[in-house]
């Protein structure tokens, strides 16, 4: 707890709290926002009830409210965001190919938690063997999503990991349908 007994104190030194010792209106002495507000559970609920019953009254208040606040941290937001996504490359690459697919109608309904593992464990081993072999690997449908004759899946079961050379061969075609098929051609 702060050392702070006012939140002038408190707000000089850069802190978000300080501690009165006085009692709140529940009747609990707990550290308090520099605004006063006091950091207890009952008075934390009461301001949560509070605040959620507002915004279903004003929706277009709470939204004007977001855009500005937005706005007003759009870089800090953007470089956050930047910087996580540089750290989960495989979670990128599962989502925006997840997203693709959707795109295409070609997510099954019971797309589940297991294809989404089986999805980034593939974009792992497809970034993996790029830096241990030297050369570029791509995460391919065995059956295409938008072939032909035939539209596949996007889903862990039609997910394979293959050379990209191979990959720019095959394209849409019906060709390394088969696991480990690919391995003859390489």
């Amino acid at each position: 707890m702060s050392l702070y007994k006012t939140p002038k104190q408190a707000k000089e030194n850069g802190h978000k709290f300080y501690f009165s010792g006085m009692p709140c209106k529940n009747g609990n002495v707990d550290k308090r926002y520099i605004n006063g507000n006091c950091c207890c559970k009952p008075c934390k609920q009461n301001r949560n009830k509070y605040v959620s019953g507002w915004i279903e009254k004003n929706p277009e208040k709470q939204k004007s409210i977001r855009s500005k606040n937005y706005l007003k941290h759009k870089n800090s937001i953007n470089q956050k965001n930047n910087e996580w996504k540089k750290k989960n490359l495989s979670k990128v690459a599962v989502y925006n190919a997840k997203r693709h697919s959707a795109k295409l109608n070609s997510v099954p309904n019971w797309y589940s938690e297991l294809d989404e593992l089986v999805m980034q464990e593939a974009y792992d081993l497809s970034n993996l063997r790029n830096k241990m072999l030297g050369f570029e690997w791509n995460v391919d449908h065995m059956y295409p999503l938008q072939a032909k004759t035939v539209c596949g899946l996007h889903c862990g079961a039609n997910i394979q990991v293959i050379p990209k050379t191979l990959n720019m061969q095959k394209r849409n075609s019906l060709m390394f349908t088969d696991y480990y098929e690919w391995i003859q051609k390489a």
